[in-house]
């Protein structure tokens, strides 16, 4: 399971790094521009939908059991692991996917946290 951790860190990462970046470069245009562009409302709206939509990305992991760091071959992710354990036969892949859940959980958790942390406006002492 600790090779899907790590894959899962290493997806989360190329698409953070994907993500935040076009996500920027979309805001700051919106706020620029958005008065005199027509497909400024569409744009919001896809970003508004596309925001919560990560499990089609984390299944493209392709699912590799063997731990790689090339994201040009498979690789595992937790999801994936999560998937191919619950859905076995046998009584202790069932346990190690809810372990896997309550894993995939807390680290979404703790991002989610952490970027809340990062983001949040300071307070000015009167």
């Amino acid at each position: 399971m600790s090779h899907a951790i790590e894959g899962t860190a290493l997806l989360i990462a190329i698409a953070g790094a994907v993500g935040i970046s076009l996500g920027l470069l979309a805001g700051i245009y919106l706020a620029e521009y958005s008065r005199e562009w027509w497909l400024a409302g569409p744009v919001r709206f896809v970003a508004d939908v596309l925001a919560g939509e990560t499990a089609p990305l984390l299944f493209t992991a392709l699912g590799s059991r063997l731990l790689t760091r090339n994201p040009n071959q498979p690789f595992p992710s937790l999801t994936v692991q999560i998937f191919t354990y619950a859905t076995g036969p046998y009584p202790e892949q069932k346990r190690l996917a809810w372990a896997g859940i309550l894993v995939l959980i807390s680290l979404i958790f703790v991002l989610n946290l952490a970027i809340r942390c990062i983001a949040r406006k300071p307070r000015i002492a009167n």
